[in-house]
């Protein structure tokens, strides 16, 4: 589904917007400087309209998740959708697998999807959604701590990564794009500062606790494991929106007295080139002059 909807829907929407280069490009590098994935062109247009597609998926099981966690719905019907959350997150990531496995092995023309550090990044990624989710459903589908962890980790990257695909389309030399890639910068810093950092880790160690406590050593172990990846994977992710947002709120949004402005567009431009810009591809849209703005 992720891949047909991806490219029979998302990719020709994007593909008729004007900052469809940008876009690509500004992806290009994130996913370069960010996580070591190196794609061209053609592939990361794939990638990301794919992922538009996966972090949907993220939100509809994050949601699934809401009336157990936050609303304390009666557990009869809350418990099993928060499952049926989680449940969404591990059919993803099953499906991910199956896919990529069958691109190398079958379709060379599909091979430079799935380079070895994306490889890698998603092994880590996958390894808690596909260890613990059916274990817990049988057997712990009403552990609390269980429906906020799956809850956290899909909204988290669902908000976060959104604002950042939209940031992605602006135009930062112009005052009203700047702030409005400052704040949506600071809100992902903020969602997956709280998501995948600090609530990770009490979620993670409630998790750990709980098994100890039932005696179940096999669940702790594994909880363990794959707390630890997911743990690297959310420092990765932690570290990448941090360097960028402080990047960018040194920034003024102003619009600069005409004396200043030669210098102003020229930091906004290093600015792009340096966290923006991909190694390869067109470059990014020149800075405009103050009228143009």
């Amino acid at each position: 589904v992720i891949p047909v909807v991806g490219g029979s829907v998302i990719k020709p929407w994007l593909s008729r917007k004007a900052w469809r280069e940008n876009f690509i490009t500004r992806s290009q590098a994130s996913l370069s400087k960010g996580f070591f994935i190196d794609l061209d062109r053609a592939a990361t247009l794939e990638f990301m309209c794919g992922l538009l597609v996966i972090l949907a998926q993220h939100g509809v099981g994050a949601a699934l998740c809401v009336p157990a966690v936050l609303l304390g719905c009666d557990p009869t019907w809350s418990h099993p959708l928060a499952c049926h959350g989680a449940l969404c997150e591990a059919g993803y990531e099953l499906s991910d697998v199956l896919t990529r496995a069958y691109q190398l092995a079958a379709l060379p023309e599909k091979r430079s999807l799935s380079p070895p550090p994306l490889l890698v990044l998603l092994g880590v990624h996958h390894a808690m959604g596909l260890s613990m989710v059916v274990p817990m459903n049988l057997h712990y589908p009403s552990a609390p701590w269980y429906h906020e962890g799956a809850m956290l980790l899909q909204g988290a990257a669902a908000v976060a990564l959104l604002l950042q695909c939209y940031g992605f389309t602006l135009d930062i030399t112009r005052p009203s794009h700047l702030r409005q890639m400052q704040l949506s910068l600071a809100v992902g810093w903020v969602a997956l500062f709280y998501s995948r950092g600090l609530r990770y880790a009490q979620v993670a160690l409630e998790a750990v606790f709980f098994f100890e406590r039932e005696g179940a050593a096999g669940m702790r172990r594994g909880a363990l494991v794959a707390s630890a990846l997911m743990g690297a994977m959310n420092v990765l992710v932690l570290l990448e929106i941090t360097g960028k947002t402080l990047k960018f709120l040194r920034l003024s949004a102003k619009t600069p007295a005409p004396e200043d402005a030669p210098a102003h567009f020229e930091e906004l431009q290093d600015l792009a080139e340096d966290s923006l810009s991909a190694p390869a591809g067109p470059a990014l849209a020149p800075i405009r002059p103050l009228a143009a703005l």
